[in-house]
This record gives structure tokens, C-alpha cells and sequence, in this order.
């Protein structure tokens, strides 16, 4: 139950920020050619960096 709880506090934050970050970015997304992946990828990264520390 522990390893589970660890996973969901890490993916949790991670679903709910890259979303938000898509979301309040989403008029350089429509103006231009620019990969919708990365936004959340760094979110991503950013949340696994404050989950190890």
C-alpha cells in the first residue's frame, strides 16, 4: 500500500499540472508549430525532481 501511495503522489500532480500547463499555453500552441509534449514533459520532470528530494 506504501509503494502505491508513493506512485500516486508523484503521477497525481504530475496528470493535474501537465494538463494546466497545455491549458494556459494554449495560444502559442495555436499560433504556432511547437510539439504540445514538451509542456507536460517538463512538468513531468520538474515533479519527479521534487518527488526524490
Amino acid at each position: 500500500m506504501l509503494g502505491g501511495m508513493v506512485v500516486w503522489f508523484f503521477i497525481s500532480p504530475c496528470i493535474t499540472a501537465g494538463c494546466n500547463a497545455i491549458f494556459s499555453k494554449i495560444n502559442i500552441i495555436t499560433k504556432m508549430k511547437f510539439p504540445v509534449s514538451v509542456l507536460p514533459a517538463t512538468v513531468v520532470l520538474s515533479k519527479l525532481f521534487d518527488h526524490f528530494a
